[in-house]
């Protein structure tokens, strides 16, 4: 890890500014859940709020992308922070005024903040490569991912202490804090001029802006690798994390919740220590490689989870906390290589679109893979309903392969440390 770059002001205070306003936001998803489920018992209800808080993002994204290669980016994550700040505070002082929130204000409050973030995310991921030399971006996205996966690992236990101390109206004030923290933060970062689309602010020129981010990405071999690597990623990886795993413990296998925690909090170890890993090894090895070895051997431990998976489903091995302990390492490790491939992408990304495209082609990239998000756990979940948890593990490991295969592919011949322009003629 390349500590020196704590030396780049401009660096730290968009990685401070971030961290913070991760965390508030991290403490008030948790907090949220908590009282959603404490106030109504209601699962259903739970669950429809995450489904709202992803519909502003799934329409407004690509939106949202195009603006960001528009206004100055500085200028938008610092009003964007602040406006989510503000919001926040003020449903903090609503919560004050009636001592509680309806599951119809807090449907409110997520739309308001998910849509501030279908602004903000384009801009705010369009400025680390202007503010950090291109030799340097590895470094630079691992240290923030790693810092921010650790952050993930405490951020539920920090949320359940002041909850259950403070309830919901701290955290809220917390959150709003955090937000306008972010913004003077970020208020005080040297940026570049320029890098911005050179079109005029119209519908058609948000047509013609919108039209010219999906000719890049289809013209791209790279961008496409990525969309097709990361859809399997999405698909497979991602629900056999979140709903074939959990599922087959607590279901299955009798593990109690705080064991899947613990099986939990395993995963986010092994995210942390992932991009580390991007950051040492890619000093030998090129990153576009680097995304091959890592799903591949994401695809290997997969396999061997199936197989102990398949011994514990013939009563193998029994006792809960032998289990958490076998299938938590083992996808820890699993864990590690995925979060060196996420690293990897975002570095190869960062080189590859130019600056003043980032903003449009990151969005529509960013809503496809939320999109494919719900289908990939929506099949995950019916085959482990009907099949074995094992089969359904070793065909997890089976797509991943054939996902490492078309990735390899289409990326043959192409040469991302090329200038951007040059890359997307040769690859086109």
């Amino acid at each position: 890890m390349d500590f020196s770059l704590l030396r780049n002001r401009n660096y730290v205070l968009l990685w401070m500014g971030g961290l913070v306003s991760n965390l508030g936001t991290a403490l008030m998803h948790f907090a949220l859940s908590l009282y959603v489920m404490k106030t109504t018992g209601s699962a259903a209800l739970f669950a429809s709020v995450l489904v709202v808080g992803a519909i502003p993002r799934l329409i407004l994204g690509p939106i949202g992308g195009v603006f960001a290669d528009w206004i100055d980016r500085k200028k938008l994550i610092v009003g964007l922070d602040a406006i989510s700040g503000i919001v926040t505070l003020a449903f903090a002082g609503l919560y004050m005024a009636k001592g509680s929130l309806s599951v119809w204000e807090i449907y409110a409050l997520v739309i308001v903040l998910q849509t501030v973030n279908a602004f903000f995310d384009p801009a705010v991921g369009a400025v680390l490569p202007s503010i950090v030399e291109k030799e340097r971006l590895m470094s630079a996205n691992a240290f923030r991912s790693s810092s921010n996966q650790m952050l993930m690992l405490f951020a539920p236990i920090i949320a359940g202490v002041i909850y259950g101390f403070a309830g919901i109206f701290m955290v809220l004030v917390i959150d709003g804090i955090s937000f306008l923290f972010s913004s003077i933060s970020e208020a005080f970062i040297q940026m570049p001029k320029g890098n911005l689309s050179k079109t005029k602010p119209s519908l058609a020129g948000f047509v013609a802006d919108f039209k010219d981010g999906l000719s890049f990405m289809i013209n791209n071999r790279f961008m496409i690798a990525i969309i097709a690597m990361a859809l399997v990623v999405n698909m497979t990886f991602g629900p056999m994390f979140s709903v074939v795993m959990p599922f087959a413990l607590v279901q299955r296998f009798g593990v109690s919740p705080e064991q899947l925690g613990f099986f939990n909090f395993l995963l986010g170890f092994g995210m942390v220590f992932g991009p580390m890993l991007a950051a040492l090894v890619s000093k030998k090895i090129k990153p576009k490689h680097l995304i091959s070895l890592g799903l591949l051997a994401t695809s290997a431990f997969v396999a061997i989870m199936g197989y102990f998976m398949g011994i514990i489903e013939s009563d193998g091995i029994t006792g809960a906390i032998q289990i958490i302990a076998i299938t938590g390492g083992i996808m820890s490790f699993a864990a590690v290589f995925v979060g060196m491939v996420n690293v990897c992408v975002s570095t190869i990304f960062q080189k590859t679109v130019p600056l003043e495209k980032m903003g449009r082609v990151g969005s529509v990239l960013g809503t496809l893979m939320m999109a494919s998000q719900p289908i990939g756990s929506m099949v995950a979940g019916g085959l482990t309903e009907v099949l074995r948890t094992d089969v359904v593990v070793y065909v997890v490991a089976i797509s991943g392969v054939l996902g490492v295969a078309v990735y390899a592919w289409l990326m043959r011949g192409v040469d991302i440390d090329a200038p951007a322009a040059e890359a997307s003629e040769q690859v086109g």
